[in-house]
């Protein structure tokens, strides 16, 4: 079956909203969701998952948080041969959108380094998500589905 993992760090609640939103529109496509936090994924989390959500706020200027950076240190031995080409599609949330496209480049930086193959332009939302920002995650939820499925 396919498989997709969503994972993130949220300091405030924003991005394991986004997290959640994400996750919602790939399950309404009847594809297998796993949502979870940075700190709790493993090698074996990534290796089993078809497609990979990446989530962050900022925290200490414009890039991923640690605990994002983290996962990639984490997985980077045992899962760096295994992942070229793995789809990924990467989210952010922030207070200032130019420094929430930075983080976002962060991400998108290490996952190309591991030459994950990226999906979809990914998201940056300022603030809370009003009910347009949590549409637009459900419908990268639904073309992560149906990536996924390919």
């Amino acid at each position: 079956m396919t498989k997709v993992l969503v994972t993130y760090y949220s300091r405030t609640g924003n991005t394991a909203k986004i997290a959640l939103a994400i996750a919602e529109g790939v399950f309404a496509e009847s594809v297998d969701v796993q949502v979870k936090t940075a700190d709790k994924v493993d090698v074996n989390d990534v290796l089993a998952a078809d497609l990979i959500a990446v989530g962050s706020p900022i925290s200490w200027g414009p890039s991923m948080v640690g605990l994002v950076k983290d996962l990639f240190e984490r997985i980077y031995v045992q899962a760096k041969d295994k992942i070229v080409g793995k789809p990924y599609v990467s989210f952010v949330s922030c207070g200032n959108l130019e420094n929430g496209k930075k983080a976002l480049e962060s991400i998108e930086q290490v996952a190309d380094s591991l030459k994950m193959q990226k999906i979809s332009e990914g998201i940056v939302f300022a603030g809370a998500l009003g009910d347009k920002e949590t549409a637009a995650c459900r419908q990268l939820g639904k073309k992560l589905a149906l990536s996924a499925r390919k």
